[in-house]
């Protein structure tokens, strides 16, 4: 059934039988219904659906941090969805076989965070790093607060399929100043994932960004990761090895899309 959208123009969205309309942003179209084709198989075929597969998930949940979709708008005002310019970012980047790379977080590299450290302690995630430089570019007349938003990888199930589990949080807002250090809190107790922390934590990916007295974005840094050295974190001769068991799982669910 086709749904009208505009009773004065006429505007049909949906399916009349074999046909589909579809309305994206300013722009119609009309096709047949999509023909059903046996999935690929082979390893490459396997690879890129697996690839996918992890990269639309991350997407999804980078561009579920308001902050973070926020820049990604800002930066690009007439993209029709930000969660497709994070995919795209993403996708030649971050791989599948290794998930110790580095996120794109945010369109393009910021300003400079120096000697940075992350603890965790009463179910707690404490950001801090030397003072923030002049040469940043922040105007502290305008930029009233400063922020944290952290994507985590954790050596633990999130569902029953997907094999280590992904999560986010925001820290705390502070007032930015260039003669004391910056230290961001993080509340970890509202999520029983992340409680178990930092026994599970496998990597973590954060970006500093400045708001405005509406608490809007306006300057963000660049990517900072911990451990930077996995395998000083792990104390593991063989970080492959490990890796290897953090890896999605084959996916092999009847009705599943992603079926390998």
């Amino acid at each position: 059934m086709a749904l009208i959208k505009n009773q004065t123009l006429g505007d049909v969205t949906g399916r009349i039988r074999n046909v589909v309309y579809k309305i994206r942003g300013p722009v119609k179209y009309i096709s047949p219904i999509p023909k059903k084709y046996p999935m690929p198989q082979d390893p490459n075929s396997v690879h890129n659906r697996n690839q996918l597969f992890l990269i639309s998930k991350l997407a999804g949940l980078i561009n579920a941090v308001d902050l973070i979709k926020m820049i990604w708008k800002m930066e690009y005002p007439d993209c029709y969805s930000t969660y497709h310019e994070i995919i795209i970012s993403n996708y030649p980047g971050y791989k599948y076989e290794d998930l110790r790379g580095n996120l794109v977080l945010t369109p393009k590299t910021g300003f400079p965070v120096t000697n940075p450290s992350f603890k965790i302690e009463n179910e707690k995630l404490i950001l801090s790093a030397d003072p923030l430089s002049a040469d940043s570019g922040i105007d502290l007349s305008t930029e009233k607060y400063i922020t944290s938003a952290t994507i985590f990888l954790l050596n633990s199930d999130i569902s029953p399929f997907i094999g280590p589990g992904f999560n986010s949080r925001k820290g705390n807002k502070v007032s930015p100043d260039f003669n004391h250090s910056l230290q961001i809190t993080t509340n970890l107790a509202v999520d029983a994932v992340l409680c178990s922390l930092p026994d599970s934590l496998v990597k973590l990916w954060s970006v500093l960004i400045t708001l405005d007295e509406n608490n809007n974005p306006v300057r963000y840094s660049e990517v900072i990761t911990w451990p930077p050295d996995l395998r000083s974190f792990l104390n593991d001769d063989d970080p492959k090895k490990y890796m290897k068991n953090l890896q999605f799982p084959e996916r092999k669910i009847p009705g599943n899309r992603w079926n390998a």
